[in-house]
């Protein structure tokens, strides 16, 4: 499972990217074949790498958890009598692995910012106070 770095926003926008498909028409209630079926794609997704709720991701469409549940094993069933079925799936998660790592790489760059930045700070109120400490015929450890 892929952790919980990015969001089923982000998941749909891969989605809506790769399938050629807008977002606001994966989150309509059309009942076209091709849409439903790359919802079903963004559930199973969302259901097997990441550890979003049945609930919750019905919520994200506003649908039932149940719709969510027969999209997921609608999916199974497909990926196991079909082979390359199983292959359009995983063409649709590649870059959801791709932007999850930059997601994680970015959280860690800004932390270890973050951090310099405080040792920075601190280094400076260390300098200031043996500073004052000398002013006042104190010695510094």
């Amino acid at each position: 499972m892929i952790s919980k770095v990015i969001g089923l926003e982000s998941i749909l926008d891969v989605i809506s990217e790769k399938s050629g498909m807008s977002v606001e028409l994966l989150k309509s209630k059309t009942r076209r074949a091709e849409v439903v079926e790359v919802k079903y794609i963004f559930y199973y997704v969302c259901r097997k790498y990441y550890p979003f709720t049945l609930a919750h991701i019905a919520e994200f469409f506003g649908s039932h958890h149940a719709t969510v549940l027969h999209g997921v094993r609608q999916i199974e069933n497909y990926i196991s009598i079909d082979r390359f079925f199983e292959e359009r799936v995983l063409f649709f998660t590649m870059d959801l692995h791709v932007e999850a790592e930059f997601k994680s790489l970015r959280i860690l760059l800004d932390y270890r910012k973050k951090t310099f930045d405080l040792l920075q700070s601190l280094n400076i109120k260390v300098r200031d106070l043996e500073e004052k400490m000398k002013e006042h015929g104190i010695e510094s450890l």
